[in-house]
């Protein structure tokens, strides 16, 4: 068939459009727009070879597969077709797929507002058989597509958009002013530099499917945002071989609900299983996943992140991890990375660990919150997570009870980061459950300094960074501490002396006075 069309047909049971039972069937220039059926609201191919190009499906409504319903080991191809606004009140708005030996192949498509009874059915149903999906670009052309094909039964995550025309050769650098640009300039070895603030209408996809996406670079020259205009989640990263750099760029007003594909979880970024992804001097700002993980950032099951130098700053909604949400099996590196004004309506305001594996160097959690329950600033869960906090300061976190941190279960290894040879004993109390010693709130690498004998001190500030093993702390006049003086030894701390020399008094400040002003604490003498 050859430019042809099939409209507003209806049948109660099978293919509205168009029902093919076996045979060989080629479809060309061919339309099929607002049919319905049962099953196959577009058409149904029950066994045979079907073969699909430059067609659109659009407008059709069914139970199940509104635009095609493909069965009973039919071998179909489809190039070049165009699925948008079909409906369904099951599953499969775009096309449903069964029969063990049925085979799908899709080639070049575009597939857009479809709509199913879930979020996970909207363009595609693979209940059982096999699908391809490729983009059809010649030899030494690349397109890695745009948006997120929602398409349940798939083994990776594909884009939703990867028409022919679309294939370009490969560059090492383009630019980016629009959300369209940014989305289509996605390359391997390539950095997109932008040029401008960016307001998205959906998510960024970067996805390396139809060939390996790695050395991807995303720049911002500490200048530019990406906003999701409290509507849209920013980026969605996914698969292996996948792997960004995001580099001096601002991500925010990002939004994720359960409408979101892979629904509310990771507004400012949601890192799929497998991904590889790196920030330097990155900010996820004021983002949400309504109720859900991850507001700022989701680190999906086997992904990757390494960020320095970062901020994930007044990101809230979500109920665990409004800062980021670490699954089982994910890694995670943070270095130099400050947690600020984070909101959980659960546990774990600034980060929430589900059983990964954590380095966080030199970060800085201030005044993040945990609203209903646990961990202002930190939640640990699963006996398989590993955390090792090496040089930190928790600062003003609240929650229900344990502000700083709650250690579910897991292991937690505190560490100085101090120089063999130099020492620090820290300051202030690190409010922490689960925790086996008392540590410090304050471990910052800037405090590590050699041994001395003694050290003379006129002030509560100075007292608090005197402790030292095997050292005398000479009180040379009265001192008055705002916060109480902490004589943590989580590493041994023996033979501390503080010498008022029988004259000088420690006084805590007004609102310290129902407070302690000095604690010690085990393997402290």
């Amino acid at each position: 068939m050859l430019r042809s069309a099939f409209s507003s047909n209806y049948a109660g049971d099978r293919g509205g459009g168009l029902y093919i039972a076996g045979g060989t069937t080629t479809l060309n220039r061919t339309n099929f727009d607002s049919n319905y059926a049962a099953s196959g609201g577009g058409l149904f191919a029950s066994g045979g070879i079907l073969t699909v190009s430059t067609s659109s499906i659009g407008l059709n409504t069914a139970i199940y597969g509104g635009g095609a319903y493909v069965a009973d080991s039919a071998q179909s191809t489809w190039v070049e077709c165009k699925w948008s606004s079909n409906a369904v009140t099951g599953r499969g708005g775009g096309a449903y797929i069964t029969g063990s030996g049925t085979s799908v192949v899709f080639i070049a498509y575009d597939f857009f507002s479809n709509t199913a009874a879930s979020v996970l059915y909207y363009d595609l149903y693979v209940a059982t058989g096999s699908t391809s999906i490729s983009n059809g670009c010649a030899d030494g052309m690349h397109n890695f597509g745009t948006d997120i094909l929602r398409c349940y039964g798939c083994q990776a995550v594909y884009p939703a958009n990867v028409s022919e025309s679309n294939c370009k050769p490969w560059s090492l650098n383009s630019t980016a002013s629009t959300a369209d640009q940014l989305a289509r300039q996605v390359m391997f070895n390539h950095t997109i530099n932008l040029k401008s603030d960016i307001d998205l209408r959906s998510e960024v996809a970067v996805l390396g499917n139809f060939e390996p996406l790695t050395n991807l670079k995303i720049d911002g020259a500490g200048l530019w945002q990406i906003s999701g205009g409290d509507a849209a989640r920013c980026f969605y990263v996914a698969n292996a071989h996948t792997e960004v750099l995001f580099d001096g760029i601002i991500v925010t007003n990002c939004r994720a609900t359960t409408e979101s594909f892979s629904f509310n979880y990771g507004a400012g970024m949601f890192m799929g299983k497998y991904a590889a992804v790196f920030f330097h001097e990155v900010k996820i700002l004021n983002s949400s996943a309504v109720n859900g993980y991850g507001s700022g950032l989701y680190v999906a099951d086997r992904a990757m992140l390494n960020a320095s130098y970062s901020h994930v700053n007044h990101n809230h909604g979500g109920s665990q991890g409004a800062g980021i949400y670490v699954d089982s099996g994910s890694v995670v590196d943070l270095f130099f990375v400050v947690f600020r004004g984070n909101q959980a309506t659960s546990s774990g305001g600034g980060c929430y660990s589900n059983g990964g594996t954590l380095q966080l160097q030199s970060c800085a959690w201030y005044s993040n919150e945990a609203l209903n329950s646990v961990g202002g600033a930190l939640y640990l869960s699963s006996s398989s997570s590993i955390t090792k906090l090496m040089t930190y300061e928790f600062y003003l976190n609240t929650a229900a009870s344990y502000n700083d941190v709650y250690k579910a279960s897991g292991t937690l290894i505190v560490d100085n980061g101090c120089s063999e040879g130099e020492y620090t004993y820290g300051s202030g109390i690190l409010l922490c459950y689960g925790c086996t010693l008392t540590y410090p709130a304050n471990l910052s690498h800037t405090q590590c300094r050699p041994w001395t004998a003694n050290a003379e001190v006129q002030s509560g500030r100075e007292l608090a960074g005197a402790v030292m093993h095997n050292s005398t702390v000479n009180i040379i006049q009265d001192v008055t501490v705002f916060s109480e003086v902490a004589v943590v030894g989580y590493i041994p701390l023996t033979g501390v002396v503080f010498d008022g020399d029988g004259v000088f008094t420690i006084y805590a400040s007004q609102e310290q006075q129902r407070r302690r002003a000095l604690l010690a604490t085990a393997t402290t003498r």
